[in-house]
């Protein structure tokens, strides 16, 4: 987090920033006098009109100024990881098949015991930060992720898993996983993990 970020007369509290590894750009001989880049979290906040022919880049604050920046108080990075089929009942307890629902994949196997087989996202964890509600809960990288808050993970768009996980501090967080074909069910607490002093 940067304190403050000053664009002409606009002036940013409290902002996301990243900093990546040294070694990841130490090959590059010379940047010139670039020493960092402003991404989509800061823009979004802006109207932006690029004049080309003038050189000029005009910024106008918008709705999202004000807005508080986001961070991950869970600790879990979280990546798409390709494709995975899932069985589901597609009958409630009586044997009535319910109304289609509306799904996510377009593959689909109907069998006569009124199960569908669908192709879905499969979500892993990708990273986890030491010392997070995550890592202290006992999550490890390379889990699928199957349910968030008792929801079927394939149920939701990536971005709003991300806006679980970044809510807000004290919002409590149940995931099941699969481990080694173990399912596991985890519950930790989000925590703004800015607010302690190293």
């Amino acid at each position: 987090m940067v304190s403050t970020i000053q664009i002409g007369d606009f002036s940013i509290q409290d902002a996301k920033a990243a900093f990546p590894n040294m070694e990841s750009f130490s090959a590059i001989k010379s940047l010139g006098n670039r020493n960092g880049s402003i991404g989509g979290e800061v823009l979004k906040r802006f109207n932006i009109v690029f004049d080309y022919p003038n050189k000029e880049v005009t910024l106008r604050k918008n709705g999202y100024f004000n807005t508080p920046f986001q961070y991950n108080m869970s600790g879990i990075d979280i990546q798409h990881n390709g494709l995975r089929y899932i069985a589901e009942s597609i009958a409630d307890a009586h044997g009535i098949v319910k109304e289609k629902e509306k799904s996510f994949g377009n593959v689909q196997i109907l069998f006569e015991n009124k199960t569908r087989l669908s192709l879905v996202p499969e979500i892993i964890v990708s990273g986890i930060r030491a010392g997070s509600p995550a890592d202290a809960a006992g999550l490890k990288e390379g889990d699928v992720i199957l349910a968030v808050n008792g929801k079927s993970v394939h149920k939701y768009k990536l971005q709003e898993i991300l806006h679980m996980l970044n809510e807000r501090e004290g919002k409590k967080v149940r995931l099941r996983i699969e481990r080694y074909d173990s399912d596991l069910l985890f519950t930790f607490v989000l925590k703004n993990m800015f607010k302690e002093k190293p």
